[in-house]
């Protein structure tokens, strides 16, 4: 299961249930490593650490009929969401969002990671 929100709740607009129709939302990540000839015919590896922002998030899943007028409307207004999944919760934009019969797939890109 994948929870999107608002950043700030009201009214209108609960966390929108996600049910995963694939795996894609598997752990993925790329670390920050450059790799750098130098002079003498050797290289330098920099590992600068990863982050869960390099970590692009792919989802296909299924949708209720009643959650894609919200769905719609969190991804033309607000720039910044709340993204929960098993690896765990993080803030982020919907960066392409595709809503057709019932299936909806989306990519999200992080900010950061709010909680394990």
């Amino acid at each position: 299961m994948i929870s999107i929100s608002k950043q700030t709740s009201d009214a209108t607009n609960g966390a929108i249930l996600l049910k995963e129709l694939t795996n894609k939302n598997a752990y993925k990540s790329t670390a920050r490593v450059s790799h750098n000839k130098t002079l003498d015919g050797g290289c330098v590896l920099v590992h600068s650490g990863v982050s869960d922002c390099d970590r692009p998030i792919l989802i296909k899943a299924s949708i209720r009929k009643t959650d894609e007028s919200k769905m719609q409307t969190i991804y033309e207004n607000e720039t910044i969401v709340t993204i929960s999944t098993k690896h765990g919760c993080y803030s982020g934009a919907i960066q392409r969002l595709n809503m057709r019969g019932g299936i909806v797939s989306m990519n999200l890109l992080l900010k950061e990671k709010i909680s394990s």
